[in-house]
């Protein structure tokens, strides 16, 4: 991974962590996130109808992981706005984020997508995934298997899996606009596809808006707050940096694993703002979690 990738992974964390925390605060819905998606798609959009990508001219083959990538994505939305209804920050965050790197990596080493990963790089990842599962535990001395099998988790799941697709997906899609317009500004050619993910997005949470009366109403009510305009953005911010970064490294995974720097600044908000609990496995977790990225640098 270079410098300038790690770099934006960096401040694309930091992003991430805000936008969840304020999705947290705010009214997690998917009411909240239809209005999160239109900030996004309005920020977006005109990179993907006047950017430098003719998107009416590209083949089937880029259209199919997108298509999936989308569906991906509202995987994604459905298990926040579930997820974060029950449970707090410092579990649900770390939980639904340290899933997609054992998947990302096993994904990428079955299919042989991208470089194959040195040893250190995968105990590292492996390191990172232990940190976060580490993460929810309240004492080491009354570990439970309901720490883990409870309420939240097929929020948890719903949302790794989420993840880990959308993240291969637009790798993929990624690679080959970078390849179509090799030359071209990569920050515009990742904010026109963004703008493409949004919008497609933005149609399937309205679809189950339209179902909802329920939804519809936390819309009326929360519109003319700036939380969710606020957490659209920096979302768009937070993924168009980590698109960049794509085309930066040689396999998709260590885009996953580095992503994981914001699961430290979401449990910290959630501690020292929501007043949430802190623990020593919380504390050990966040030590495991950084020392498996350094290691995945060598």
């Amino acid at each position: 991974m270079t410098f300038i990738a790690l770099a934006l992974i960096i401040v694309s964390a930091g992003l991430h962590a805000t936008w969840n925390f304020l999705s947290k605060t705010g009214t997690p819905s998917c009411g909240y996130f239809f209005l999160t998606t239109l900030a996004a798609t309005i920020v977006t959009l005109p990179f993907s109808i006047f950017g430098p990508v003719d998107y009416l001219s590209l083949p089937i083959g880029f259209w199919i992981p997108v298509f999936f990538s989308v569906l991906c994505e509202m995987a994604y939305v459905l298990s926040l706005a579930n997820g974060y209804r029950k449970a707090e920050i410092s579990f649900f965050y770390p939980m639904a984020r340290s899933l997609p790197v054992v998947f990302t990596c096993a994904v990428s080493l079955i299919f042989h997508i991208g470089k194959p990963l040195t040893m250190p790089a995968v105990l590292g990842m492996v390191l990172v995934t232990a940190g976060c599962l580490i993460m929810p535990i309240g004492k080491f001395s009354d570990i439970r298997l309901k720490d883990y099998i409870n309420s939240t988790m097929p929020f948890v799941l719903l949302g790794a899996f989420g993840t880990t697709g959308y993240t291969i997906l637009d790798n993929i899609a990624c690679s080959y606009l970078y390849h179509y317009q090799s030359g071209t500004n990569k920050m515009l050619i990742a904010l026109g596809y963004l703008g493409v993910i949004e919008f497609g997005i933005l149609i399937c949470s309205a679809i189950i808006i339209l179902c909802s009366q329920k939804e519809r109403k936390i819309i009326r009510d929360i519109r003319k707050t700036s939380s969710p305009y606020l957490a659209g953005v920096f979302s768009v911010g937070a993924y168009t940096l980590v698109l960049v970064a794509m085309g930066m490294v040689s396999n998709v995974s260590f885009i996953q694993a580095f992503r994981q720097l914001s699961l430290p600044i979401g449990v910290a908000l959630g501690i020292f703002i929501l007043k949430e609990k802190v623990s020593l496995p919380k504390l050990i977790g966040v030590t495991a979690l950084l020392a498996g990225l350094i290691i995945s640098c060598f």
